[in-house]
């Protein structure tokens, strides 16, 4: 439902309603003369994980457009802990002025809400949600030193050892919950290692510390390029045209483990 000092997108006003990020809560006592003259300074757009993530390649990408078409920078603020929670309630307790943006994934807004035990945010009646941004899979990867290559490697592997660790972005992250659903569909022991943010987690992927990684495919590709890491495969149904090479899950057989993560 639009707002009167929100109205409806249109081809006038379209980006920057694009742009806008305020709580749904305060949106009425934001006053019109204010608006006016909106964005007067600079804009920040809170990401709610570590830099060198996915979301945060997305947040400078989009940073650098908006900045050049809304006259004002638009400044990245990574906000990373508690599967973006910390992030968001950033955001959810920002004056309603339109100056507070967030760059959202499945974790804060979707996955959050059920997996942890405590949010610190409504996350649909705390803010007014303005666009999808896109969608793109996760990938399941490896350190090259593991005898893994594959998915069926990676289950016979797990099955061998009787354990084996993957790594993720953090509690409640997607890559955390499309480990879950690994594990049960395969039947097979994966123990999950929680990370602060994709960053970090790859940055021990490639040390070999774990030996195993799941996360959005989107920051991953120099490093399948450049052979530090292993790609298996990618979440979504069918291959990916940014690693035609990697097969997707369903090619293996693993059809209950499609899976999507959204930016918005």
């Amino acid at each position: 439902m639009s707002h009167p000092a929100f109205p409806a997108p249109t081809s006038a006003n379209l980006p920057r309603r694009a742009a806008l990020k305020v709580l749904a809560a305060g949106a009425a006592s934001v006053a019109l003369p204010a608006l006016a003259t909106w964005p007067d300074k600079p804009i920040k757009v809170v990401v709610t994980f570590p830099a060198g993530g996915a979301s945060d390649i997305v947040a400078r990408v989009m940073a650098e457009q908006l900045g050049k078409k809304l006259g004002q920078a638009v400044v990245v603020d990574n906000r990373p802990g508690a599967g973006g929670s910390v992030g968001g309630l950033v955001v959810a307790q920002a004056p309603a002025d339109g100056y507070t943006l967030m760059l959202s994934n499945s974790t804060p807004i979707s996955i959050g809400p059920f997996a942890l035990e405590k949010q610190p945010y409504d996350p649909v009646a705390g803010f007014t949600h303005i666009a999808l941004i896109g969608s793109a899979p996760c990938v399941v990867m490896a350190n090259p030193a593991t005898p893994i290559k594959t998915m069926p490697d990676l289950e016979a592997q797990a099955r061998k050892l009787g354990r084996l660790d993957f790594g993720s972005g953090g509690p409640a992250s997607i890559g955390h919950i499309y480990g879950e659903l690994m594990k049960k569909a395969m039947g097979v022991n994966l123990v999950h290692i929680p990370y602060r943010g994709g960053a970090p987690m790859t940055t021990d992927l490639i040390a070999g510390v774990i030996p195993v990684g799941i996360d959005v495919l989107t920051a991953f590709v120099p490093y399948f390029k450049s052979g530090q890491l292993v790609p298996l495969a990618v979440t979504s149904a069918n291959r990916s045209p940014l690693v035609p090479d990697v097969p997707s899950v369903v090619e293996f057989g693993y059809r209950k483990l499609v899976l999507d993560n959204f930016l918005a």
